[in-house]
């Protein structure tokens, strides 16, 4: 099956002369632990309401309402 994927967790100052961090902007990391124990509980509980709504958004093709407040970071 081979190595499993790891992730980090990453702590970094906001670029300035790139629209995205590079190294040079990295603070601390650490490695985040894999748990797989939320496998073994219950899925969550969700209102219909709001499952219908995801549906009829979805459906629709439309950005979300607070998408042009959103900030990207490239500015």
């Amino acid at each position: 099956m081979g190595t499993q994927a790891r992730f980090f967790k990453m702590l970094l100052n906001a670029p300035r002369e790139t629209p995205f961090p590079t190294s040079r902007q990295l603070i601390h990391y650490e490695t985040v632990r894999r748990d797989t124990s939320f496998l073994e509980t219950p899925p969550p509980w969700m209102k219909r309401a709001d499952v219908k709504e995801f549906q009829r958004f979805v459906a629709s093709g439309r950005q979300p309402a607070d998408m042009e407040r959103a900030d990207t970071g490239t500015s």
